[in-house]
Formats: C-alpha cells, sequence, structure tokens
C-alpha cells in the first residue's frame, strides 16, 4: 500500500490525519457523512479531519479505504 501525506493547500506543509470532530455538548457522538444509495439503504462512514500545524488550516474527509459510500 503506498501511502503519501496530505499537503496543506495553503502552506504546502504536511498536514495532520490523525484529527476528527466531535460535539463538545454530546460527547458520545461523532460526526458522520451519510449517504442513501438508490434503494435508500443508508451508508455511513465518520468525518475525519486533517489539520496543518503551520497555518492552521482544517480539511474533512472520510476514509475510503475503511469505509465505503458506494
Amino acid at each position: 500500500e503506498c501511502f503519501t501525506m496530505r499537503k496543506c493547500p495553503i502552506c504546502h506543509k504536511e498536514m495532520h490525519e490523525d484529527a476528527y470532530l466531535i460535539n463538545k455538548a454530546n460527547f458520545l457522538n461523532d460526526l458522520y457523512i451519510v449517504r442513501r444509495d438508490e434503494n435508500f439503504v443508508k451508508h455511513e462512514a465518520p468525518v475525519e479531519a486533517a489539520l496543518c500545524p503551520h497555518c492552521g488550516h482544517i480539511e474533512l474527509f472520510y476514509n475510503p479505504i475503511k469505509y465505503h459510500l458506494n
């Protein structure tokens, strides 16, 4: 498996991809992206975050290797 670090589009430094979002009002809930297929079956994946420790830029993404939203 070939793995490349995400680069910040602002300052071009390496971003940390081990971040995620939480709702501080309810610690039990992470944020999820939800997609319904043509049969209205729900597919869910947690929203992950990449952050740049240099300029503070944040990007949200889901991991298509771990979760499939086909």
